[in-house]
């Protein structure tokens, strides 16, 4: 009787902990080491709207972005929640950038970029 208690405990505490889980699917960090997908950025145009996002894998949600190494290119800005570098350039010329990606647990991944703006 007392072995058939326990076994009924231990899944007792299984099932609430799978409750939570799947209560709070963004406490879990995924398995996978935290990386940025992106292996380059698109071109961008003096005077012509410009946006691209980062792709993250791994790590655990919620992502936050920083520029670490170099400098955007005039009239270009990153969004360090959403992740992505927005705006309208307003100078040619190439810019070599560092992104560093950190997630909830404070992991964080970086990645070296060249952004080219066309005239």
């Amino acid at each position: 009787m007392l072995n058939a208690a326990k076994k009924l405990a231990d899944i007792n505490k299984a099932i609430i902990a799978a409750a939570k889980a799947a209560a709070n699917p963004t406490a879990a960090p995924s398995s996978a080491p935290l990386t940025i997908g992106a292996s380059s950025l698109a071109p961008a145009t003096v005077g012509k709207a410009y946006s691209v996002s980062f792709e993250v894998g791994g790590g655990a949600p919620n992502y936050t972005y920083s520029l670490t190494g170099g400098a955007l290119p005039a009239g270009l800005v990153l969004d360090t929640s959403a992740g992505a570098i927005k705006g309208t350039p307003t100078t040619a010329g190439s810019s070599d950038l560092e992104i560093k990606v950190t997630d909830s647990t404070g992991t964080s991944a970086s990645k070296k970029f060249q952004l080219k703006v066309n005239p």
